[in-house]
């Protein structure tokens, strides 16, 4: 609606039904709820997830602190969460801040493919990121894979998925800091950590409102 507010904190009781609702659907209607995953270890996650939900979030708290690693235990390409019709209005064509570097990953590896800091003359496209906040390249890679569904046990997609958009991922899962700590190999083949800022987009005051 007109009136959509992304900073709308819903109750714990009204997520809560919300989240039961959406159990019983898929209890009753998915085709493979128990395919990769046993029915125990499915009800484990679905009654830790509903245990875990605070006294209240927002709709994007929601979704990828509850309902993105629910369904990523299903282990369904085609089970997934999407944030509303009302949210993607609200967020169409906004750039917001986010983490500032555009990373291919692949196992273990991530390498820079864009830095939103332009003036960086450090980080440039073709580092080697070993780590972003203590947090080394391979377990991060497997923290993020948490939230992300696949087919089966294939995680051929979700690196293309991070590798298309770091920044996008890694702002929703793990938030949005002013300032980032980075592992990385320079140019003599050392490993070094650098602070760098979050990416705040420019205004521009040249556009007539």
């Amino acid at each position: 609606s007109k009136n959509y507010n992304p900073d709308k904190k819903f109750s714990r009781q009204e997520l809560q039904q919300d989240y039961t609702l959406l159990r019983n659907i898929l209890e009753q209607k998915h085709p493979s709820l128990y395919w990769y995953t046993p029915k125990d270890s499915m009800n484990f996650y679905f009654d830790s997830l509903y245990n875990n939900i605070p006294d209240s979030m927002t709709e994007l708290q929601f979704g990828w602190k509850i309902l993105a690693p629910l369904t990523q235990k299903i282990h369904c390409g085609h089970t997934t969460f999407g944030m509303s019709k009302n949210w993607g209005k609200y967020i169409r064509n906004k750039i917001i801040p986010s983490f500032p570097l555009f990373l291919k990953v692949w196992e273990d590896t991530m390498i820079v493919t864009a830095n939103l800091n332009r003036k960086d003359s450090l980080i440039k496209p073709g580092t080697l990121i070993t780590s972003v906040n203590n947090i080394s390249n391979h377990s991060l890679i497997q923290q993020m894979f948490q939230y992300l569904p696949a087919d089966g046990y294939a995680d051929n997609v979700n690196y293309i998925r991070i590798s298309s958009n770091f920044p996008y991922f890694h702002r929703n899962i793990f938030g949005i800091y002013k300032n980032y700590r980075v592992g990385y190999i320079d140019s003599t083949g050392n490993e070094k950590n650098i602070t760098v800022p979050m990416w705040m987009p420019v205004k521009d005051t040249t556009k007539k409102k």
